[in-house]
């Protein structure tokens, strides 16, 4: 997979490839870069672009996702202007764009600028080159999720003339009238290096209680332990647990993102379980939800909800037409796992 390239200006005014002179780019120059379009409410000025180019015209999906193809190949000198214009990458390895998305869901603007009323900010997230259904594998989980009880952006998919869907969550840092939240994740909060496994479950627990003073929001997050745990997303990384601030000026969960199968790192989740990564089970959720104060019975009654809610992948999958290859080998390993976690 290539690296995804964005150009960034160094100190000499020459545009650098973000992985070759990584060494050249200090940390002014990355935030110069993001501008007014980082996540959640900060703006950095003097940006160092001219935010000026973000188009304000209607952009094919299509073009973006061949653009987004041939930098996931690595043939950065072909491609990027497009995506450049729409936001480049918010993080992550797939290909993003920031969006401005009509409200009938069928005209497409760049993200970086204020929108017109009747567009509401979006990200696209990009199917992978080897894997076409990267996107529509994402758009189950987050739905298997919200049967769960699991708060989640808006999602949608979005079919380019290929006919490979993408990925696409309403931006919940941005409220109507372009209106900006201020965002954090735990990462930033608590300097836990999501580069490494540093982080407990047990923590994210008190963090929720300690923001947020609300046990509603505390059990919320045991819920998303459980979905990972279940779902196998052990993608669950410092910096894929968010948090938002209210119009009120209140702490609370962030909506959940970057839901999807993932075997993680040697088959262990990036954040423990009661200091369990590889092989947490219903015993390691149940010391878990002693932290949050929630009891045994409501701790049972959501690990079987959210139990009945992960079994459903395999019937998405189907309805969505996803190739047999591709999601029995997920749901076998899902209903390993479920056995071996009782």
């Amino acid at each position: 997979m290539g690296q995804f390239w964005t150009p960034i200006r160094a100190k000499g005014g020459s545009l650098l490839h973000a992985d070759s002179h990584r060494k050249d780019i200090s940390p002014l120059d990355r935030l110069a870069y993001l501008g007014s379009h980082a996540m959640g409410a900060l703006c950095y000025r003097p940006p160092l672009q001219n935010e000026s180019n973000a188009t304000q015209d209607p952009i094919h999906v299509g073009a973006m996702a061949r653009e987004a193809y041939e930098l996931y190949e690595g043939r950065i000198e072909d491609a990027g202007m497009l995506l450049a214009q729409v936001g480049g990458s918010p993080g992550g390895a797939r290909p993003k764009a920031l969006l401005g998305i009509s409200d009938d869901h069928t005209t497409f603007v760049s993200g970086l600028q204020p929108l017109a009323d009747g567009f509401s900010h979006w990200l696209l997230k990009f199917s992978g080159a080897t894997n076409p259904y990267d996107g529509v594998l994402e758009y189950i989980y987050h739905r298997m999720a919200e049967h769960a009880g699991i708060l989640v952006p808006e999602h949608m998919l979005i079919a380019d003339d290929m006919g490979v869907q993408h990925s696409a969550t309403r931006r919940f840092d941005r409220l109507p009238g372009n209106r900006r939240r201020h965002m954090a994740t735990a990462c930033g909060l608590l300097h836990a290096d999501h580069m490494a496994p540093t982080l407990d479950y047990e923590v994210l627990m008190k963090v929720a209680w300690r923001l947020t003073n609300s046990a509603a929001q505390v059990e919320q997050q045991f819920r998303r332990a459980v979905f990972n745990m279940f779902a196998i997303n052990r993608d669950d990384h410092s910096k894929n647990h968010g948090y938002v601030m209210s119009e009120e000026g209140r702490w609370e969960l962030s909506p959940a993102y970057d839901l999807t199968f993932s075997s993680g790192p040697s088959g262990e989740h990036w954040t423990s379980y009661s200091g369990e990564g590889k092989n947490p089970t219903i015993t390691h959720l149940l010391k878990l939800a002693t932290v949050g104060s929630i009891s045994e019975k409501n701790a049972l009654a959501i690990i079987n909800q959210v139990q009945i809610s992960v079994a459903l992948f395999a019937q998405m999958a189907q309805e969505h037409k996803v190739p047999e290859t591709i999601w029995m080998p997920i749901a076998r390993e899902l209903e390993v796992f479920r056995q071996q976690a009782q």
